[in-house]
C-alpha cells in the first residue's frame, strides 16, 4: 500500500419508534405495572469509510415502559349539564305558546325570495359613497398633490418643481432637478 492513511470511519445511529411501544389496549390503564411484551426496536447504524457508505440494521429489545400514575384521578360527575332551551320560568313567560308559532312560519314559505338589502353588496355601498372621493385623492397623490399651486421649486424657487422621490425625507415633495440631486448626494442610501 502506498502512504495513504485511513480516515476514520464515521457512525450515525438512528432508531425509529414504532407506534405501539408501549401496553395498549389494556384493561389496566392507568396502573403501573410494567408491560408484559418485550419492546423491539429497529437500530439502523450508517457508517462511511473511504466514500463508501453502509447501512446495517439490528432489531433490539428495549426494557418496556411503565405507564405514569395519572396526575388526578377521573372525577365521576354525578349531574350531567342539561343543554334546554330557556323557558322563561322565571319571569312568568310561558314558552309553550312558542310552539305554535313556529308552526306557522312553516305556512309561509310561500313568499319568495326576501327583498335586497344594501348590506347584501357592501362593496357597490362603498363605490356609491366614496369611490368619487377616493379616486380624487389617489389623483392627487399621484399628480402635483399638495403642490398644485406652486410651479417653481420651493428650496431653490429658480426651477420648475417637477421631480419627486417618494423615499426622501421630505416625503414627496416636488423640487427641481438640481435639489432633488443636492438632496441625494447628502442622502445616497435613503
Amino acid at each position: 500500500m502506498s502512504g495513504k492513511k485511513r480516515k476514520k470511519a464515521t457512525v450515525y445511529h438512528f432508531s425509529a419508534t414504532p407506534a405501539a411501544a408501549g401496553p395498549s389496549g389494556s384493561s389496566q390503564a392507568g396502573t403501573t405495572a410494567p408491560a408484559t411484551k418485550p419492546v423491539l426496536r429497529e437500530k439502523t447504524s450508517v457508517s462511511q469509510s473511504d466514500g463508501h457508505v453502509r447501512q446495517h440494521r439490528t432489531v433490539v429489545e428495549v426494557p418496556a415502559a411503565t405507564l405514569a400514575p395519572k396526575v388526578h384521578p377521573d372525577v365521576r360527575k354525578e349531574f350531567a349539564p342539561i343543554y334546554d332551551w330557556y323557558s322563561g320560568g322565571d319571569m312568568g313567560v310561558d314558552r309553550a305558546d312558542d310552539d305554535n308559532d313556529w308552526e306557522d312560519d312553516e305556512d309561509n314559505d310561500d313568499e319568495g325570495p326576501r327583498a335586497p338589502r344594501p348590506s347584501d353588496d357592501p362593496l357597490g355601498q362603498w363605490a356609491e359613497d366614496h369611490l368619487a372621493q377616493t379616486l380624487a385623492e389617489i389623483l392627487r397623490l399621484k399628480g402635483r398633490g399638495d403642490h398644485a399651486n406652486h410651479t417653481m421649486c420651493l428650496r431653490c424657487t429658480k426651477n420648475a418643481a417637477d421631480h419627486r422621490c417618494m423615499h426622501c425625507l421630505s416625503g414627496g415633495e416636488l423640487l427641481c432637478g438640481d435639489c432633488i440631486l443636492d438632496g441625494h448626494r447628502y442622502l445616497p442610501f435613503h
